[in-house]
């Protein structure tokens, strides 16, 4: 069959790029609320009804979007975040592609309600595939200092993705974790998180400056977690790969049933503060935690690592869930065995007879083989039990 090649129509185009940035509701909430935090702000409100296919609204009280700009702010590639190829490499934002309101002007409607501090009032907009809603028009409005951004029908247009959607308890039980993660770290930030018509948050932090990761774990995944949770940090000054890795994580002593798998982990991954996803990193771990604790636990493991934006490649998806990084061995083999060594060494003190459990880590591999004698890398490590009274 011969068939002519032709170029396809912008829409379409467009509308092919946003199902990979907008997979799922849980999507659009983590885009916002980087877009959010990229703005300065203190105080993230979130609200969603039908698990987000009905409607996301989420609140803040950044910069703001001036009126000049609001023409802009949904065109793909229009971004205030990034001006060359080069910046990819100095990122201090967690946005930097323009895409992901563009995307959700293509899977949703989008309305902003926008004031910065010098305009005397709120102006209000809608959008469609990218544009200015036809027969609307930028106007003004009551607002306060911030954004409110307001997604409805999502994937009104896309019935196949629709369908494919689980129930809006599931889609909203995802967007509870994802919330949860981005809330923990950013501790300088009240967070709160609700659905349909329920009163009370099912996520809320009180984001004062003087909040400690350890206050907000407590508040958003119990007290009962901290009693056996221990924290290290790691330099790697003097070594070839610069960085630098805090750590929390629990021990042998942590009691809590996995509802999943055997091998359930909670998983916390920053890079440079970004949320991501590093799967050679948490499968170590996780083969590490199997020859370490009993199969039907679920470690809770949360890592905080600072590395050189040059070393560090964010651009590997439109999703901007997975990075790469140089050096990726002999960094993931680090981690690992600061956080293995100190569970050995606590859980033999919390036990009359141990038996040493030591391995070598090849993250290429993902196996497990017998330890070889080697000079190892030395490393800055502290490490310390986390006591009850001691997060407060």
């Amino acid at each position: 069959m011969n068939r002519k090649i032709q170029k396809l129509d912008e829409t379409v185009v467009n509308r092919i790029a946003a199902g990979e940035i907008v997979v799922r509701p849980c999507a659009a909430i983590k885009e916002l609320v980087e877009n959010s935090l990229d703005a300065g702000a203190h105080t993230i409100q979130i609200h969603v009804k039908q698990g987000g296919l009905k409607s996301i609204e989420i609140r803040d009280d950044g910069c703001g979007i001036s009126k000049v700009d609001l023409p802009l702010v949904c065109q793909r590639f229009a971004t205030s975040k990034l001006k060359n190829f080069d910046d990819l490499y100095h990122l201090n934002t967690y946005g930097f592609r323009g895409e992901a309101l563009a995307s959700l002007s293509y899977a949703g409607h989008v309305k902003i309600i926008s004031k910065i501090l010098e305009s005397p009032c709120a102006y209000i907009c809608e959008y469609e595939d990218e544009k200015i809603r036809p027969s609307t028009s930028i106007k003004p409005c009551a607002g306060t200092n911030g954004t409110l951004i307001i997604i409805e029908d999502l994937f009104y247009n896309n019935p196949i993705r629709l369908k494919m959607m689980k129930s809006p308890s599931e889609e909203y039980t995802k967007m509870v974790d994802c919330v949860m993660k981005m809330a923990l770290r950013n501790t300088h930030v009240s967070f709160s998180l609700k659905r349909d018509t329920q009163i009370e948050s099912d996520v809320h932090t009180n984001g004062k400056e003087t909040t400690t990761i350890l206050q907000n774990m407590k508040m958003l995944y119990g007290a009962d977690m901290t009693k056996d949770m221990y924290e290290t940090i790691i330099n790697t000054d003097d070594t070839p790969y610069k960085f630098q890795c805090k750590a929390y994580f629990t021990g042998t002593q942590y009691s809590c049933s996995s509802k999943t798998s055997s091998n359930s982990m909670t998983f916390i991954l920053f890079i440079n503060g970004r949320l991501v996803d590093c799967q050679p990193l948490k499968k170590s771990i996780q083969q590490m935690y199997a020859v370490l604790i009993n199969k039907q636990t679920s470690p809770f493991v949360y890592i905080d690592l600072i590395m050189d934006p040059t070393t560090l490649d964010v651009n590997i998806h439109p999703s901007k869930n997975e990075v790469r990084f140089l050096h990726a061995d002999p960094i993931i083999v680090t981690i690992v065995q600061a956080i293995e060594r100190i569970i050995v060494e606590k859980s033999a003190k919390q036990t009359t007879t141990t038996t040493q459990l030591t391995f070598h880590m090849t993250p290429t591999s993902m196996a497990l083989v017998p330890p070889t004698p080697k000079n190892s890398v030395e490393t800055d490590t502290t490490s310390k039990k986390i006591s009850s009274d001691t997060t407060n």
